[in-house]
């Protein structure tokens, strides 16, 4: 506990101000500047350094004071005005302000990444307008989706794609449309590792797996095909084969 220095009362200090000696703000002394109104010249004590007038009525006189005002000249229209000479304005009206912001170039200075430039499109060569922010934050390079969903396209083709195993042709081979058909009719159009069955609506969706790669038979489609190569799944562990997270289940006999 101490004792405040103005009353003597006793009180318990803050935590978070151990050295505090006044109970209260109303015990705390405070600084009091003394001035002369600058309007009816009256004296008066005020906490604040600088004020000048000793209540708002004679504030608001001064401002009042025609002797207050000037004259100004409009930045839009050049026409003249008197306004307050405390405002300080550059316009005689709103619509002058309205018109004068209305050819100021775009973007302010204050977002340059939303300023726009030319360029070249990496795929089709045309040149197209875009902004810096494009640029830098997304690499921007296309002057369209569909240009930039061709040249994802072109550059994901073979050795770019990240599933790429090696290999040239999709196809595989002529008996490949037979052969699959017995696949599923064998298998009765049922995933062998989950039961989920071929729906002709075109919801459910199985396909045909080679157990052994297609690429790893150099071309001979009929021993790439035949029927102990091949196993229906769905297209979930399809997927799930090809990467090798699980094992590829035994086809039927």
């Amino acid at each position: 506990m101490k004792i405040c220095k103005t009353c003597g009362k006793h009180f318990s200090p803050s935590k978070y101000r151990p050295d505090q000696i006044y109970c209260s703000k109303g015990c705390k002394p405070h600084t009091v500047y003394r001035h002369i109104c600058s309007v009816c010249n009256r004296h008066f004590e005020s906490g604040n350094k600088y004020q000048e007038n000793c209540s708002h009525a004679c504030a608001n006189t001064l401002k009042k004071n025609p002797d207050k005002k000037s004259v100004f000249t409009c930045e839009w229209c050049k026409k003249q005005f008197t306004e307050w000479a405390y405002r300080k304005p550059s316009f005689c009206s709103n619509q002058c302000r309205s018109k004068f912001a209305a050819i100021q170039s775009r973007p302010s200075a204050q977002r340059p990444e939303t300023m726009k430039v030319k360029k070249y499109c990496a795929f089709c060569g045309k040149e197209y307008t875009t902004t810096i922010f494009q640029i830098i934050l997304r690499n921007g390079k296309y002057c369209s989706k569909e240009c930039k969903y061709k040249a994802s396209s072109i550059q994901k083709r073979g050795s770019g794609n990240v599933n790429y195993k090696g290999g040239h042709s999709v196809s595989r081979g002529p008996n490949w449309s037979q052969q699959s058909k017995l696949a599923r009719k064998r298998d009765d159009y049922t995933c062998q590792i989950c039961g989920l069955r071929y729906t002709f609506n075109g919801r459910n969706k199985t396909d045909v797996h080679h157990i052994v790669p297609y690429r790893l038979f150099n071309g001979d489609y009929i021993k790439a095909n035949d029927l102990s190569n091949l196993i229906v799944l769905c297209r979930t562990h399809h997927r799930q084969v090809e990467c090798g997270k699980i094992k590829c289940p035994t086809p039927k006999a």
